[in-house]
């Protein structure tokens, strides 16, 4: 098991114990980044390196655009993937950067989301 995909599964289960201490707006940045750590994990694991993601040369966009244009066989695993990676995202940005405080629903909503796109790439990439 590779240390970014640990640092996955950890942020998962902070998000999951931010949430249960009813701290929505935390919980719901590492929902959203828990994703990310695992679509990094699975991109470096196809040949990607350290040192692109370092030059920024792989963003955000950019690996959210890989997994729903060339890991076709992802989106059927992961039901509506970009739909609920994009949502998520909005939900992030609006926690991290705005003055609306999220609450108990779409807290649990995005943990739901994350939830579902960890476990499809558990589950289609054999982590």
């Amino acid at each position: 098991m590779s240390l970014l995909f640990k640092k996955s599964a950890d942020t998962i289960k902070a998000s999951e114990l931010l949430f249960k201490n009813q701290h929505y707006n935390s919980s719901i940045h590492c929902s959203y980044y828990s994703c990310l750590q695992v679509m990094k994990h699975v991109m470096l694991k196809q040949g990607f390196t350290e040192e692109e993601f370092e030059n920024k040369q792989y963003t955000h966009e950019y690996m959210v655009g890989y997994f729903t244009s060339k890991q076709s066989n992802l989106i059927v695993k992961i039901r509506d993937f970009a739909k609920h990676i994009y949502r998520l995202k909005r939900m992030r940005k609006d926690a991290d950067y705005n003055s609306k405080d999220h609450n108990f629903n779409e807290c649990e909503d995005a943990l739901k989301l994350a939830g579902d796109i960890w476990l499809g790439f558990k589950e289609y990439y054999k982590l």
